[in-house]
């Protein structure tokens, strides 16, 4: 979610779903008024991190708890995000150059203690961010400075145009916290933080933000619960008194949802979600994910000298079953024409994406001068099935071009330790946009996030790793947008990582629901569900 995430996900998809009392939890749910719990069951695999914004605020599974818990200076109104709107910040003014970005703060705004926020919690905030070198970190490349001229002025700076800045500030990880009680707990925003900030494991134990709700328990492993913010300020009043996200595998999802009231599911197989749409009292929605899967090979032959082969690399290109994997990943997927998804700045058109051409497959594998090519593609189990389904599809479609590929599964904790440390020769994973902008998707580039993962840094192509800082940079959207397209032309020729599909994914909801609304930035906002 960032990914998107907005960040990288622990699993293909997140799986949330909302059930009543005679769910598996055995918790009491009310009428949706003043008082009542509101139960989501979630699949997911929490670590520690996943209770702090600026290690954890990525974790698209984690996100709708750190929507629901920490507000932005920015966010998103009426599902339309193409636009952010202020929050925290009551303004904001972009500079000419799109290099200086000035907030006005709003002056009613209380901590969940009843703290009231100022500029020193968003500039603490921010650097925190910056300065613990976690995986959030990376939403403030290029920030140069964040100063507060007075109480209720932030100023930030940037080394290069950011036009897409606005659009980060709205991701969960960039959450404003309570810096005297953080400090107070092992928090810092100094420099050296990544070794002396020691304020995650306490913030497992209560939140400090100004969201509508506040953290009362975490498990990583079972459910983490939630309780209604008495000083919230915000026009969105929590309709919960009690919200338990717990951790709940989804076929039991599925039984809730037919069983329950005040229920919301997003974890159920879009195959079976839209046989669910003749059943009385059930709302089904099928679309498209904004989360892409890709497949990526190892450009470091220390890795795999097979993967970092560029013919053997080609030959993965072409000789993939694009069509196939389609198939596989359930009504509403779409195909991965290039790293920005459909409807986003720069998007390409299904028609400009990589067609399978077996021939060519095998002729780069033959000039590879590779014997009998063998690679170990990683992936994550207990996400969903689609993943072996599709790895399995890999597999047998390589097969056919001479590459025999052994499925390596890794748990979901493992998997995405290995992943991220560059570790695997070939993987197939995930992106959750973390700010619906192709900006987010500079990790797909040379020396970019999932680039490094890939073994391929800005050294191996700096043309293109220069023309995607050139895209970025460029302030006028239409411009931009051409830029990524014709960005996105190179990386389809030249890249070791392959986008596949947007796997279909659908909401399932009791009729007498409204508000439940999926977002490609928090996943879904507790605080707008409600009883009609």
């Amino acid at each position: 979610m960032r990914i998107r995430n907005v960040g990288v996900l622990a699993g293909l998809l997140s799986f949330v779903s909302i059930v009543a009392a005679c769910g598996s939890t055995g918790s009491s749910a009310g009428s949706g008024s003043s008082g009542s719990t509101l139960v989501v069951d979630s699949k997911f695999s929490f670590t520690s991190k996943d209770a702090d914004p600026a290690r954890g605020g990525v974790d698209f599974t984690a996100v709708p708890l750190f929507h629901a818990m920490y507000d932005t200076l920015l966010t998103f109104a009426n599902n339309d995000y193409t636009k952010p709107v202020a929050s925290l910040a009551s303004s904001f003014t972009p500079s000419a150059d799109d290099k200086t970005f000035t907030f006005k703060l709003r002056k009613d705004v209380t901590f969940s203690n009843g703290d009231p926020m100022t500029s020193a919690d968003v500039v603490f905030s921010f650097l925190r961010l910056q300065n613990v070198k976690d995986t959030p970190s990376y939403l403030m490349a290029g920030v140069t400075s964040v100063t507060a001229p007075d109480t209720s002025t932030v100023v930030i700076k940037t080394a290069s145009p950011d036009p897409a800045l606005p659009f980060v500030l709205t991701n969960p990880a960039m959450a404003v916290t309570n810096a005297k009680q953080l400090q107070a707990h092992g928090g810092t925003d100094a420099q050296d933080g990544s070794k002396t900030d020691s304020a995650t494991s306490w913030l497992g134990t209560a939140s400090v933000g100004t969201g509508p709700y506040v953290l009362k328990s975490y498990s990583a492993s079972a459910q983490v619960v939630l309780t209604a913010n008495p000083h919230y300020w915000g026009p969105n009043k929590p309709h919960y008194k009690t919200v338990v996200y717990s951790a709940v595998d989804p076929d039991t999802q599925a039984l809730n949802i037919r069983r329950g009231t005040n229920a919301v599911a997003l974890d159920i197989p879009t195959t079976q979600a839209s046989g669910m749409k003749s059943l009385h009292g059930l709302s089904v929605q099928l679309f498209s994910s904004p989360i892409s899967l890709f497949l990526f090979m190892n450009s470091n032959p220390a890795i795999s000298s097979t993967a970092a082969n560029p013919d053997i690399q080609n030959a993965v290109r072409y000789g993939l079953d694009y069509t196939g994997l389609i198939s596989l990943a359930g009504p509403g997927s779409a195909r991965a024409a290039g790293i920005v998804p459909p409807g986003f700045l720069g998007a390409l058109p299904q028609s400009d994406a990589i067609k399978t051409d077996l021939a060519k497959a095998k002729q780069y594998v033959q000039h590879s001068g590779i014997q009998n090519p063998t690679l170990q593609l990683h992936y994550q189990t207990g996400t969903s099935a689609i993943v072996q389904t599709l790895a399995s599809r890999i597999q047998s479609g390589l097969a056919q071009v001479g590459i025999t590929v052994t499925l390596t599964p890794q748990s979901a904790i493992v998997g995405l330790q290995d992943y991220r440390a560059g570790k695997d020769a070939m993987g197939l994973f995930n992106w959750a946009p973390d700010y619906p902008d192709p900006n987010d998707y500079l990790a797909f580039i040379p020396g970019g996030t999932v680039g490094l993962r890939a073994g391929w840094p800005a050294s191996a192509n700096p043309g293109l790793a220069a023309q995607a800082a050139a895209a970025a940079s460029t302030t006028v959207d239409r411009d931009r947008g051409a830029k990524y397209v014709a960005l996105q032309h190179e990386l389809n020729l030249a890249s070791p990582i392959y986008p596949l599909v947007f796997p279909g994914e659908s909401i399932v909801s009791t009729s007498n629901l409204s508000g439940v609304q999926f977002s490609s930035v928090w996943y879904l906002d507790f605080s707008q569900i409600k009883n009609k």
